[in-house]
């Protein structure tokens, strides 16, 4: 039995700099995705609009 061995519990060991380090990606990822979006969120939302970048543009030049 695996529960009895006492050398499995010592492979569940996380290290406190290990979960840091992890959690240190995750919020960088985090970061990074929303940088990115943030710089391409008129390119995002042209793609999901209805309304074409040349026709927006034709609009405004029409009034």
């Amino acid at each position: 039995m695996e529960l009895l061995d006492p050398t499995a519990s010592a492979l569940l060991y996380l290290d406190p700099a290990s979960v840091n380090w992890l959690v240190q990606m995750l919020v960088a990822g985090a970061v990074g995705a929303a940088v990115y979006i943030k710089m391409r969120w008129t390119h995002l939302r042209s793609m999901f609009s209805k309304d074409t970048a040349e026709e927006a543009d034709s609009e405004s030049t029409d009034a």
